[in-house]
């Protein structure tokens, strides 16, 4: 096997964000230091990886680094919690976030190339969090509360005319698309 992926080690007394290189078999430390290190996600296309780092209070926040390391910038700051998407051709990363001491998650987006944050999904006294694409780019699901239970909802990148997909007395969470679009 060849190929990279990011991972959370704890090896130097913390956690940090490392890139393994499974065919020069070597690892190469992305972001250390201060806070806890968490929840990786990667994008080939963009060439990046955004993950969480969470301080002491109990608050996170969302950065941006280009796989060799440099360009880190920040996302978004004093979350309570963060999970992050990237689009298919790298280039949004969509991310849910919980402001700290809030019980609500909306979901936003920015540009990996970097610039402001737009508001995705905002429902008010509810959570959206969750996000991923198809390979197309055409369609996202994500999950949300509104109605009491989790419930996934298909829309395109912009949320418009968002369509609830299950009605079950259940909670449903991580809808993913099949590598074909198909599912």
């Amino acid at each position: 096997g060849d190929g990279v992926f990011p991972f959370v080690s704890n090896r130097d007394g913390s956690a940090g964000i490392y890139l393994k290189m499974i065919g020069r078999n070597a690892e190469v430390p992305l972001a250390r230091g201060s806070g806890e290190y968490s929840n990786p996600v990667m994008s080939l296309a963009a060439s990046r990886i955004a993950y969480t780092v969470s301080d002491s209070g109990g608050c996170s926040k969302l950065e941006l680094v280009d796989l060799t390391g440099a360009n880190r910038r920040l996302i978004c700051d004093s979350a309570g919690r963060i999970d992050a998407a990237f689009t298919a051709d790298g280039k949004w990363i969509y991310y849910s976030v919980s402001r700290c001491r809030e019980n609500s998650a909306d979901i936003y987006r920015a540009s990996c190339e970097g610039g402001p944050e737009y508001p995705v999904v905002c429902w008010p006294q509810s959570s959206e969090h969750s996000v991923s694409f198809s390979n197309n780019n055409e369609y996202m699901v994500f999950c949300s509360n509104r109605d009491g239970k989790e419930q996934i909802f298909l829309s395109n990148p912009l949320a418009e005319h968002p369509l609830k997909i299950t009605d079950a007395d259940a909670n449903h969470y991580r809808p993913i698309f099949s590598s074909d679009d198909r599912y």
